[in-house]
């Protein structure tokens, strides 16, 4: 039975409920403004649609949600379905002001990211990362904060950057391997730091 096949024996009120559960989760890792949020939730409530429900999550990273959190009283034999048809979003912006950004577990890095740390710190940890093959750009700005970032074993890895009284350390040990994703890794570091590191080896998630 294929995804889309899938989606249209689920009942509507319970797939609005998986939309609803992921608008909410991706809203607490700060994947989506309150802006963006309170539009797809409007639309969630109101449609009848199955596909318009899916449209709602379909560019968001798939989170996984706490069964305990769940209240909506479903049945056996659906269990948790993929919302994500397997897009990729084209851009994402992040900022750490003050604060910390981080990303690890099950995500979807878009194919043009952008980092702007001041004064801050962020984490992002590609090892369980969704990266289908392709090229995924990261372009980093960081003044008076760091970056630390971590890359699986199997994945190409590009870093080129400017520091300025700043850091820039790639660990990674620059192999080729043909077919896979490509990560680059621009960034511009200003009495700061970013750290790129090899993980332990894993198996490869893609």
């Amino acid at each position: 039975m294929s995804e889309l096949q899938y989606f249209k024996n689920i009942p509507v009120e319970r797939l609005r409920n998986q939309v609803i559960d992921q608008l909410k989760a991706n809203y607490a890792h700060d994947n989506i403004m309150m802006e963006d949020f309170e539009r797809r939730l409007e639309i969630a409530t109101a449609t009848e649609d199955r596909f318009e429900l899916m449209k709602v999550v379909q560019d968001l990273p798939v989170l996984r949600v706490d069964s305990s959190e769940h209240t909506h009283g479903e049945d056996e034999g659906y269990g948790s379905a993929s919302l994500n048809l397997g897009q990729v979003r084209n851009e994402e912006s992040m900022l750490s002001v003050f604060s910390g950004v981080t990303r690890k577990g099950s995500w979807r890095p878009a194919r043009y990211s952008k980092m702007l740390a001041v004064f801050g710190g962020a984490d992002l940890d590609y090892r369980d990362a969704h990266l289908p093959p392709g090229v995924f750009n990261l372009e980093i700005m960081c003044f008076f904060g760091g970056v630390d970032i971590i890359v699986p074993e199997g994945i190409n890895v590009e870093v080129n950057g400017l520091p300025i009284f700043g850091g820039l350390e790639n660990k990674t040990s620059g192999e080729v391997f043909p077919g896979a994703p490509t990560l680059k890794i621009r960034a511009v570091i200003m009495f700061g730091g970013v750290e790129v590191k090899p993980a332990k080896k894993r198996p490869r998630r893609w």
